[in-house]
């Protein structure tokens, strides 16, 4: 009867502590999508989406993040549970059109950042605040 008390009871802590999935919090980002300093506009708030995908791991066990990017081009990055997203170093890529000069919606960016060929990294820590993304420059900033 003890025997079988702590095997449910075992069963149940790894049941409850995740068992594998790995620290699903970290810090809550802010940021700024840009185009050569300028706000990014993204031609639609609902079909576009900048993601954070682990650099580290393969197959299943890499994970993604996806931002909520406002009209204005800021962004907020809260993690899958609300809990921020875990540290470590993430991939970022764009996935639909943004406005041009002209107001109007181009994919110009779309192959340069996709998620085989995106040159943007960044290394989340615990301190992360914020962090600002530049598709002319290339170029991705935390502080």
């Amino acid at each position: 009867m003890f025997r079988r008390v702590c095997g449910l009871l075992l069963v149940v802590l790894l049941l409850g502590s995740g068992c594998g999935r790995g620290r699903e919090s970290g810090p809550k980002v802010i940021g700024r999508l840009l185009v050569d300093g300028q706000p990014c506009r993204p031609a639609s708030v609902y079909d576009f989406d900048l993601k954070f995908l682990t650099v580290e791991g393969e197959g299943l066990s890499k994970r993604s993040y996806l931002a909520e990017v406002q009209p204005d081009g800021t962004f907020t990055l809260n993690g899958s549970m609300g809990k921020g997203i875990p540290v470590g170093q993430y991939k970022v890529s764009i996935i639909g059109k943004i406005l041009g000069e002209d107001g109007k919606p181009t994919g110009r960016y779309l192959s340069q950042f996709s998620d085989k060929a995106t040159p943007l990294e960044v290394n989340i820590v615990d301190e992360t605040k914020e962090i600002t993304i530049d598709l002319a420059k290339k170029t991705a900033t935390t502080s």
